[in-house]
């Protein structure tokens, strides 16, 4: 047992196996918070998955530099090669998932809904000088009026979209 884990063949596939499935769950975890559902991990489980870039971006970082030091170190270029390049494009895609999440608004205002689109899920709302387009989520969309009703809506976009979201809560105002 003690050979089969200095073997680091199997580290590395173990290492992306666990880190695959930890972003899964991660990502997961994400979208459901979105909309305040926590119906397989708790809150607290929520709050304790949310170190999961920053925790994988270090264990990736230091994993490769690990591979890097040992194939010059053993001259073993050509087999820890791949990984290498696996770990450096998974280390790229955890920077950008990152920087992504760091471009996301959360925003809200009081507003009537002018249009529903159902066939493509889409809330649309005419604000003083833009268009919002709001991705929905199906069973809310039958809740919906657009008849002068107020609603308190919260919603996702990004910087490079503010008028493209997501409608993560909706509140209907008497």
């Amino acid at each position: 047992m003690k050979n089969f884990f200095k073997n680091t063949f199997v580290l590395n596939i173990l290492l992306l196996i666990l880190g695959i499935t930890w972003w899964i769950i991660y990502i997961y975890d994400l979208n459901m918070s979105t909309y305040g559902l926590y119906p397989i991990f708790s809150y607290n489980v929520h709050e304790i998955l949310s170190i999961t870039p920053l925790l994988f971006i270090s264990i990736t970082f230091i994993w490769t530099l690990y591979l890097i030091r040992k194939s010059f170190v053993e001259k073993t270029i050509k087999s820890n090669k791949l990984f290498c390049m696996i770990f450096i494009i998974l280390f790229i895609l955890q920077i950008n998932f990152i920087i992504n999440l760091n471009n996301t608004l959360t925003t809200t205002l009081c507003t009537s809904i002018d249009e529903i689109n159902v066939d493509t899920m889409q809330v649309i709302i005419h604000t003083n000088e833009d268009t919002l387009t709001l991705n929905c989520p199906v069973m809310v969309l039958d809740l919906l009026k657009t008849d002068g009703t107020k609603y308190n809506i919260m919603y996702k976009s990004t910087n490079h979209q503010p008028n493209y979201g997501v409608l993560c809560s909706i509140q209907y105002i008497n």
